[in-house]
């Protein structure tokens, strides 16, 4: 939806205002995210207690019943770590739309660490939604944290220069792929399903 703005009128990009539109809906998404896991890693917390302490319910086989979630601690908190600090850089940009060298920093951290996650839990991603449509999902983390990168080393570039022009190339094959894994992933579920 943050993007949606600018879609309508590209014109909105050379605004302050278009900007911090686009930068807090993408702040907000990202916290959203973050606050997502929490619960996430809440509900798993949970599951644990209940079957240490047996209070966990029983499947009709008898058997104390798995948790679904099957991310460890360790990953679900690396995610939402980095999805909260992703999201307050661009938080940062809402507040100084022209960009802060603070703010890019902490987006290429937290995009960092949420790409450093899904690597982590490639295993049980790899088999349930294919290890092709995870390798795409990581390429697009690394390729939005290398944009990043670019605004970071240079955050006072403006929308005319290269560097911008490289940190929208990296946007948006970051998106192309990223949009590749949730095709692969609902093809991979839809199969599966029949």
């Amino acid at each position: 939806m943050a993007t949606f703005f600018f879609a309508i009128n590209p014109a909105n990009l050379e605004t302050s205002n278009g900007v911090r539109f686009g930068y807090g809906g993408t702040a907000g998404a990202l916290l959203i995210g973050s606050l997502t896991l929490m619960l996430v890693h809440r509900r798993k917390e949970s599951h644990l207690k209940a079957q240490l302490d047996h209070t966990y319910p029983v499947c009709p086989a008898g058997c104390p019943c798995a948790p679904v979630i099957h991310a460890s601690f360790g990953v679900v908190s690396l995610v939402a770590s980095g999805l909260l600090i992703w999201g307050i850089g661009f938080a940062g940009h809402v507040v100084q739309p022209e960009g802060t060298r603070f703010a890019w920093v902490l987006a290429v951290i937290g995009s960092a660490l949420v790409t450093t996650g899904l690597g982590a839990h490639f295993q049980h991603l790899g088999k349930r939604f294919g290890r092709a449509a995870i390798v795409i999902g990581i390429a697009s983390g690394a390729i939005w944290s290398v944009g990043y990168l670019l605004e970071a080393i240079d955050p006072s570039a403006g929308p005319l220069s290269s560097w911008y022009t490289y940190l929208f190339l990296c946007y948006g094959v970051g998106h192309l792929l990223t949009a590749l894994t949730l095709v692969m992933v609902a093809r991979r579920k839809f199969t599966l399903e029949r």
